[in-house]
């Protein structure tokens, strides 16, 4: 008889011991896990359903199912010999032979199918999921490297009552994905196609795994490997910053590594010939790509600045080698795009100038535009000029005397000393004020193409180019927090024609745009600092500050607009002052050389004004002033100050340090 859901569920849990037919039900020749009992829901066709109603008479059930406004009605016939297996009349009148199992099985054929490569166009992925007995019920989270910024993406489902839980989220192309890795015993690696749609069961009783879904063969390959102790134990690894072996040593350790990585895949392959093309495929490219990624981690070890330090070529050629057999897609391992940057750094580093010089730029682009010609003698003192000052400077850094430095530098004196006279001579100078709004184009320029400048040298597909160029359009905004200049924003379209790329910066374009437009809420947590620029006292100076605010607690954070660290932290602040804007404390911002314009987006696009914000933007000297009194060297820095005006901590705790930072404050506001 048709029973009510909450009925349906009574009776399914109680049926008589040969109809017990709770858990998870596979095709024995596809090896698909094609229906899943449980207590409150069932799981059919990757998701999940509600009980409508149940029928039950000896070895038979028949079970209609509910998702929203639809049903669906599964017949199920037990064997009479054992209760592991049955015949079951699907909705779409398939008769299938069944089998219950705690583990998704070995499979019996080859797959051969290849990842899917979009052409790099966002899509996205959904992932449902049953936890069982879990029991922590922190929410369930997905990290996926972004294709444009390099960091990653984090995105949070909760889980409800009964430890069920969906999230969507977007990918670019077919890539690696971390799922759940703030829970202990999940912690899964994998890789999703663009438009999947999966289902992810966990039991934490019994700690397996089993996925539905189309690639839910593949997902399980994945996740079984990742399970084998060998390959659990052992890792592609040395610290790049190991100075007590040479750089052929440890190339060499890192192949043995790659080799015994390698060793434990085949030996995996041995035991389970039926392993699918796309996880043999992941998990050399994965391999390879660590190997890689390790390798080029290295060049921070080099010497830098002065005698600037490069590999020898053998090294370089098997690094190349590497470059040349990255996977395809480019997403598909995160440390594809780890690798790149630091493979494509490195090169560009051997080309690039280390310095930028205003004028000079400003005279080659007038060389260019055929405004005001120059000889081959004064670009080739150009060169000699930037060589010259990056001696020196690089020189002075790394602790060099100056007789070695003016040693060094004999080869491009005369160079040199024409250059100095060529800026300072009058026609120069006034050309120079007269296209000086141009500078900032030329700057942004120059920055991306330094960027590029390898590709000269360097193979690359024409996707590859654009997409790292896209990045590095990308990072200028990302840095700047501003929308990209009109002539950046055409040499960007000159450069990429992919639709894709394109859309991408034109949304970050508009995002910018519209929050310059935008009025500071509480502008006068921005303070006016002019009347500042003439003092040369620093303590006068501190006084003058903090002195508005004795009586309260006094967070300081000194940062930049140019930190990435300071944004990502600053990002936290909003619902931290919010949540103590009732108690005598203020928050106050010393920004190291930053530009107004991205000085004031980033407080707009943070949310960081309001009674109990302060800001400063203090003139280059002052604010130098202030971090030489406190001999602050790194950024962000984070101080506290008591009621008294006396700073009580150098090292206070940053905003993601939120517990630690409130029980912090509300200590000093007690006293």
């Amino acid at each position: 008889m048709l029973t009510t859901r909450s009925e349906a569920q009574v009776q399914l849990n109680s049926l008589p011991n040969q109809l017990q037919i709770h858990g998870c039900w596979y095709n024995p020749d596809t090896q698909e896990w094609l229906l899943g009992l449980f207590n409150n829901f069932a799981v059919y066709e990757d998701d999940i359903w509600l009980y409508q109603s149940t029928k039950a008479q000896k070895n038979k059930a028949e079970i209609t199912l509910r998702k929203g406004n639809e049903s669906k009605t599964i017949k199920l016939k037990l064997s009479n010999k054992q209760d592991s297996t049955c015949t079951a009349v699907f909705p779409d009148k398939r008769q299938l032979k069944l089998i219950r199992r705690s583990a998704q099985p070995e499979f019996k054929s080859k797959d051969h199918r290849t990842f899917t490569d979009n052409g790099y166009c966002t899509d996205s992925v959904t992932i449902i999921g049953y936890l069982q007995h879990a029991k922590r019920t922190v929410p369930f989270f997905v990290g996926v490297s972004n294709f444009y910024s390099r960091e990653q993406d984090t995105y949070y489902a909760d889980i409800d009552a009964q430890g069920c839980f969906r999230i969507t989220f977007p990918v670019v192309n077919t890539t690696t994905v971390f799922m759940d890795w703030q829970r202990e015993g999940v912690r899964i690696q994998d890789v999703v196609e663009p438009g999947e749609k999966i289902f992810l069961y966990h039991d934490y009783a019994t700690n397996k795994t089993q996925f539905m879904g189309k690639n839910a063969r593949l997902h399980t390959e994945l996740r079984n490997f990742a399970l084998y102790p060998p390959n659990r134990e052992h890792y592609i690894y040395a610290r790049y910053d190991d100075k007590t072996v040479s750089h052929e040593g440890f190339m060499q350790k890192l192949k043995d590594n790659y080799k015994k990585k390698v060793d434990i895949l085949k030996e995996y392959m041995e035991m389970h010939p039926m392993l699918s093309d796309r996880f043999i495929q992941y998990e050399e490219s994965g391999s390879k790509m660590e190997l890689a990624f390790y390798l080029m981690q290295r060049r921070f070890s080099l010497q830098r600045g002065y005698n600037k330090e490069f590999f020898d070529k053998p090294y370089m050629d098997y690094v190349d080698s590497l470059y040349h057999c990255l996977p395809q897609p480019y997403t598909l391992h995160r440390n594809v795009s780890s690798f790149l940057a630091d493979y494509l750094g490195y090169y560009n580093s051997m080309l690039l100038r280390a310095f930028i010089f205003d004028n000079i730029e400003l005279l080659h682009y007038l060389d260019r535009e055929q405004i005001q010609p120059l000889t081959q003698q004064q670009k080739e003192d150009f060169l000699a000029y930037e060589h010259a000052v990056e001696l020196s400077i690089n020189g002075k850094y790394s602790g060099k005397d100056s007789l070695e430095i003016d040693s060094l530098a004999l080869p491009y004196k005369e160079g040199m000393l024409r250059t100095d006279k060529l800026l300072n001579d009058s026609n120069t100078i006034r050309l120079c004020n007269q296209y000086k709004s141009v500078i900032p184009f030329l700057l942004d320029k120059k920055r991306i193409d330094n960027e590029l400048i390898c590709f000269g040298q360097i193979e690359a597909t024409p996707i590859l180019k654009e997409w790292i160029a896209t990045q590095n359009f990308y990072a200028n905004m990302e840095y700047n927090r501003k929308e990209l200049d009109e002539k950046i924003l055409e040499y960007f379209k000159q450069l990429v024609t992919h639709k894709e790329f394109r859309s991408t910066i034109m949304e970050r374009q508009e995002m910018y745009a519209e929050l310059s437009k935008q009025d500071i809420s509480h502008p006068e947590s921005l303070k006016a600092t002019d009347h500042l620029k003439d003092c040369k006292d620093v303590d006068e100076l501190w006084r003058t500050l903090i002195e508005p605010y004795k009586g309260k607690v006094i967070y300081v954070d000194v940062w930049g607009t140019w930190c990435g660290p300071c944004k990502k932290e600053m990002q936290l602040v909003a619902p931290i002052k919010d949540e103590m804007k009732e108690k005598d404390v203020i928050f106050m911002y010393f920004a190291n050389y930053s530009p107004e314009k991205t000085w004031k987006n980033c407080i707009k696009e943070f949310r960081l004004t309001g009674p109990n914000i302060v800001h400063y933007n203090l003139p280059a000297q002052q604010q130098q002033m202030l971090e030489q009194k406190f001999s602050i060297r790194s950024f962000p820095t984070y101080m506290l100050i008591d009621k008294e005006g006396n700073i009580t901590d150098m090292k206070a705790p940053s905003p993601s340090r939120k517990a630690e930072l409130i029980s912090r404050v509300d200590e000093l506001l007690a006293k």
